[in-house]
């Protein structure tokens, strides 16, 4: 029911970016924890290792447990390749289930989440407010048109009416 914002135009991604990918049909959001050209490894006793080294990752609350024969460690990552990983790490389609994204899987870098109630985002130091009701005939849809504004599509399919409003980004 939440609504996921992310930018298409993003060229390049590193270690720690939240980003939208697409892998075999099915769209997924992940956490970038090594790009082209590190090693990574899951132990034994679920720790990630990136070039040798274990990451401490403050914001992870979970244990990243190694899968059964779906990737053989340690991966080395080519360029324009990115290995990925769920925040919430136990029992998560990422990585270590379908192996290393490609630069073309990944769809964007997420910029915010808006829950579904009365939600207030700051774009350069103007406030934008957005209502998203609680209908289960609506959807909600948000676009980034270009670099310049961002538009934000509320459709309600019981009745084919929408509500459309832009506004401009910095």
């Amino acid at each position: 029911g939440d609504l996921m914002l992310y930018y298409r135009l993003t060229q390049t991604y590193h270690a720690q970016d939240v980003v939208v990918l697409k892998k075999d049909g099915v769209t997924y959001t992940a956490r970038i924890v090594a790009q082209g050209g590190d090693k990574v490894e899951i132990t034994d006793d679920a720790a990630l290792k990136v070039n040798d080294s274990i990451v401490l990752e403050n914001d992870i609350y979970y244990t990243t447990p190694k899968y059964d024969d779906l990737v053989s460690y340690p991966v080395t990552l080519a360029e324009n390749e990115f290995f990925v990983l769920c925040d919430y790490r136990e029992g998560a389609k990422d990585s270590r289930y379908f192996g290393p994204v490609s630069r073309g899987e990944i769809k964007g870098k997420v910029i915010t989440v808006l829950r579904r109630s009365v939600h207030t985002i700051v774009l350069c130091k103007t406030q934008l407010r957005v209502r998203v009701e609680r209908d289960p005939y609506a959807t909600s849809r948000l676009h980034l048109v270009s670099r310049q504004s961002l538009t934000i599509l509320l459709i309600n399919s019981g009745s084919q009416s929408y509500q459309r409003k832009e506004f401009g980004l910095c």
